[in-house]
């Protein structure tokens, strides 16, 4: 995928959910995964006035993620860090193309949440319709 095509759907799926079309107020989006997708994700989140939250598997990627415009940066292998961002996000973008957790990162949206999917894992992912129903969460 050219990054003209992956950032144009990164920005697409943060432009949806900025707080220009939320009716205001300072977003909280996730961003998973810091790779190309995720630059851009954390470059156009910041752009577009969210508090961005970058997850990542990797400690040693923590610099890039703020230096690229990140406020936080989650471990998501960190079982602690990632229960204190259960119920915190407005809005996540997954960029991550390996198999991951979607389950414990649906976790983390506030009611009415949403999590966008621009990676593309080769295998389907198990997803518990309870995290959803509950709290009213998009995938």
């Amino acid at each position: 995928m050219s990054g003209g095509v992956a950032g144009s759907g990164s920005l697409s799926a943060l432009r949806a959910a900025s707080p220009v079309h939320q009716g205001g107020g300072t977003l909280k989006v996730g961003v998973v995964g810091i790779g190309g997708l995720g630059h851009m994700g954390i470059k156009f989140a910041r752009a577009l006035g969210a508090h961005v939250v970058a997850f990542t598997t990797t400690a040693a990627k923590s610099e890039a993620a703020m230096k690229l415009g990140a406020h936080e940066v989650v471990l998501s292998r960190d079982a602690e860090a990632m229960a204190k961002r259960v119920g915190t996000l407005d809005f996540i973008l997954d960029t991550v193309s390996a198999s991951h957790d979607l389950n414990a990162l649906i976790a983390c949206l506030k009611i009415d949440g949403t999590m966008t999917l621009v990676g593309a894992p080769d295998q389907p992912a198990p997803v518990s319709a309870f995290g959803l129903i509950f709290g009213r969460k998009r995938l």
